[in-house]
């Protein structure tokens, strides 16, 4: 419950007067902060982030997340920590928006830190004297834990070695990080931590796997989704054993491309 209430706390950046999703932040004075939609009290809790105004910052908090925040940080000098988050931030964007319970009002916000990592967090909104607030009230909710989503750093993902940066973005892993991988007497499987780019068409994947005189589909062991991740346990054999990856998307610039990985998994005999 902590770890969600931090990020809840984290995850606060304003948003662009757009229609279309997704569409980056705003910064706004604090003449222009009046808590009347959810989408200005994300304005407003981000630009006292940025301002390390931390009074203005709880103006943005219901009476009752603003004293769990208080009762959480042992040392009052500690909740500078929340205006502190958004120094290693480098893009937010604003990608979603929907009812959720007791009234509520979920803005789905999506950050990019220095290191390459994405954090994807709903950021819950209620109505409190007339004015809209962030809270904490669905924190513990296993529901609410559907809107969290993070990947790792870049320096954590192996990209499979091969096409531009566009291109490897599609398919990348955790688990192998190498193309060519030992493994020991009687392995019989591998689990693989594979993670998907927001830009990829999910019916185009393919997946097969075998040795050197035959390969056959496995595609139904992986369930690819943009913007998501999964672990996929893969069969091994004694011997030499290849799994190739492909999958089609979308370039930055909005042209088709397709990431295609190949591993070799050794199983020593």
């Amino acid at each position: 419950m902590k770890v969600i209430f931090v990020i809840i706390l984290s995850l606060l950046p304003g948003l662009a007067l757009a229609v279309d999703y997704p569409y980056p932040m705003k910064l706004i004075l604090k003449s222009e902060m009046n808590y009347l939609t959810p989408k200005n009290t994300l304005f407003s809790a981000r630009s006292c982030q940025v301002a390390k105004d931390l009074v203005c910052y709880d103006e943005a908090l219901t009476e009752t997340f603003l004293q769990y925040s208080i009762e959480f940080f042992e040392d009052p000098t500690d909740r500078n920590l929340l205006l502190e988050f958004v120094d290693n931030i480098v893009f937010s964007q604003i990608v979603g928006n929907q009812p959720f319970k007791d009234g509520s009002i979920i803005i789905l916000v999506e950050d990019t830190f220095e290191d390459g990592s994405t954090h994807q967090m709903g950021v819950p909104f209620i109505q409190e004297n007339g004015l809209w607030k962030v809270t904490n009230q669905f924190s513990a909710d296993p529901d609410f834990a559907e809107f969290l989503y993070l990947t790792p750093p870049t320096s954590e993902l192996f990209d499979g070695n091969k096409g531009n940066s566009d291109t490897n973005e599609l398919l990348r892993y955790t688990a192998p990080l190498n193309k060519t991988n030992e493994l020991p007497v009687g392995t019989s499987d591998y689990t693989m931590r594979i993670y998907y780019g927001r830009a990829v068409l999910p019916g185009t994947f393919k997946a097969t796997f075998g040795n050197d005189s035959s390969q056959h589909d496995i595609a139904t062991l992986f369930h690819p989704q943009a913007f998501s991740d999964e672990e996929v346990i893969v069969p091994l054999q004694p011997g030499k054993n290849t799994l190739n990856l492909s999958i089609n998307g979308k370039a930055a610039n909005g042209h088709d491309t397709k990431d295609s990985d190949s591993f070799i998994f050794t199983v020593l005999e």
